[in-house]
Parts: C-alpha cells; structure tokens; sequence
C-alpha cells in the first residue's frame, strides 16, 4: 500500500472510523485494552506477528518465569503480565498531596535491574504512573543505579505520567497503577495499556479499590479481564520483589500518612 490510512479516510470523506488491526505489539498485549474499551478482538497485522519485530518477548517471559513461575499455561506466553500485590500501601506526600507506593516502585525496578543484568537493554523499558511523587521515587532509584552501573543504560529508561506518555512507545512498559484505595486516576483508559511493544507488565492491587458511583473502577474491570484469562499472577505478602536497596522516599510524612501506615496493617 502506497497511501497512509488517513489519506484514505480523507479523500473518502469518512469522519470517523475504527480499527482493529493492530500492527505495532506482540500478539497478546493489545487484547485486554481491546475487550474493554472496544468490545472486539485484536486483529493483528503482519509485523505484529514476527518474532523478530519483538526481541524482548521472550526474554522477557523468562525472566518472569524465574521472578514469579506461571501456574497457568496462558501465562508462559502471554506478553501481557497482571501482577496483583498484597500488602502495599499507597501513602500522600504531605507537601503536594500526589501518592507514592515504595512496594509497587520497588518491584518494578527490580524487574528493570533484573532484567537488565540479565542481558535485556535497559533502553527498551518505559515506566508509566499517574503520580508525580511516585515517579520522583523511579527518578531517584534510577539515577542511583545508574550511578553504580554506568553502561547499562538506566539513565535511559522512560519515566512519564499517563498524559506524558501519550504518543511515546517502549519494547517494555511497566505500568504502576500507584493506588491501592482511593480510585484516584485509574478510571483513565487505553493509555497504560497500549505503550508497549514486546511486553506489557502491569502492577496493581485492584482488591481493596473503591467503587466510583457504584461502579468498579476500571482497573478492577481490567483486572477481572485479566483473571478471566488466567493472566494474574498474584504475589504474596512477603515476595521478594517488594524491597529494592534503592527504593526511598524525600517527602514528608505527617500523622495523617502515619495513620494510613498504621491501619493498612491493621
């Protein structure tokens, strides 16, 4: 084909259109974003379906495989990764009011610095989270590794909230959801789910999410999606994902933080 699709659109006058051939991501990663908010199967176009279009993918997978074993079949081949946490509290910066979660940012660079000494380009990751705090936190752990490793490339890992990240891309995206009680920006759609190239992971605990109007948000929808093909992973309380040696937080905790702590692990 010599004409681009919006030149075709265009000189048929068509105002508005739909499409279901995806041609950028693994087979696999665009279905769940296409079940919620299009209500239709990913059609998926030739370059989708090269292996070598998509290096990363199963290096990918085997590292999860190492991380946290797959105890369904779905998930040994499957690009698109739901890990649901337990125990993780999201916390308010006291000076800006935006949340952190040292237990999600934890286990996603670990993902990074795992992967990356496991011979996957730190390059290829991309970080998305709504939060400003919580994307101070990835900031920091990655100027500190890459202070210790200064070839590896993390000075080079995208870091961006769900509106920066609009039209930037990465072979891995990591997206930390951030909250684990207040709905707060997870009733965004599509974005978080459609960055990625070879690999998707998403990090959550959408369990303890409150209803909006009534309503599951629509990462509890996602993640029912999700366990409906057998894609979650569920971590337990102690995994060792959780701590990372440069994991930290500079904002300021006030009572009403320490409350928080304190009755998330009533």
């Amino acid at each position: 084909m010599l004409r681009s699709t919006l030149h075709f659109f265009g000189d048929n006058y068509y105002p508005t259109a739909e499409i279901y051939t995806q041609r950028r991501s693994a087979p696999g990663i665009m279905d769940i974003a296409y079940l919620r908010y299009y209500k239709s199967d990913t059609i998926d176009g030739p370059m989708a379906t090269s292996v070598a279009a998509h290096r990363w993918t199963a290096p990918m997978l085997a590292l999860m495989e190492h991380l946290k074993p797959a105890v369904k079949s779905a998930q040994t081949t499957s690009p698109a990764i739901f890990l649901e946490t337990r125990g993780a509290v999201s916390i308010k910066d006291a000076m800006t009011g935006s949340l952190y979660n040292l237990r999600f940012a934890s286990t996603t660079i670990n993902i990074i610095e795992k992967g990356s000494h496991a011979g996957i380009d730190a390059k290829s990751f991309g970080i998305i989270t709504p939060y400003l705090a919580q994307l101070h936190v990835y900031e920091q752990a990655l100027r500190k590794l890459h202070s210790e490793f200064p070839d590896a490339g993390f000075n080079h890992v995208l870091v961006g909230t769900t509106d920066s990240m609009e039209g930037n891309e990465r072979p891995i995206i990591i997206f930390d959801s951030g909250v684990t009680n207040l709905v707060g920006f997870t009733n965004d759609k599509g974005r978080c789910l459609a960055r990625a190239k070879d690999i998707v992971i998403v990090v959550a605990q959408p369990a303890k999410l409150e209803t909006f109007d009534h309503v599951d948000t629509e990462l509890k929808e996602v993640y029912k999606l999700a366990h409906d093909r057998k894609l979650v992973r569920y971590l337990r309380d102690d995994h060792v994902l959780y701590a990372h040696r440069y994991v930290s937080t500079r904002v300021q905790l006030n009572q009403l933080n320490l409350d928080e702590i304190e009755n998330a692990n009533l």
